[in-house]
């Protein structure tokens, strides 16, 4: 259990996505003018509330929708996040850009 804890914490330390995601987002909700601590220890409870809560939905969905039990499903389910994932990154082409023509 230490160890999972341990690979866990090293893994979000060092994820670039996450630290960019603190920078970006969490000084919008930063008051100068009320006490530093006070705000990010809400702000940590917050993340940490939705994070533990929308974990754990997914571990019960995927403990429940066992998608994967045949090759048959893996494969129609490998088909089917596949081509949304592509239709995703077709409509991130489509789209235009603002200002830059």
């Amino acid at each position: 259990m230490r160890e999972r804890v341990l690979l866990g914490l090293f893994t979000n330390v060092t994820n670039p996505k996450g630290i960019v995601f603190m920078v970006a987002v969490l000084p919008q909700f930063i008051d100068p003018a009320r006490a530093l601590w006070l705000q990010l220890l809400i702000l940590l409870a917050t993340t940490v509330a939705t994070d533990v809560i929308v974990m754990h939905g997914y571990a019960f969905l995927a403990s429940r929708a066992q998608l994967a039990a045949t090759a048959r499903a893996r494969r129609a389910q490998n088909r089917v996040f596949g081509g949304v994932l592509m239709a995703m990154g077709l409509s991130l082409f489509m789209v235009k850009r603002a200002g830059g023509g």
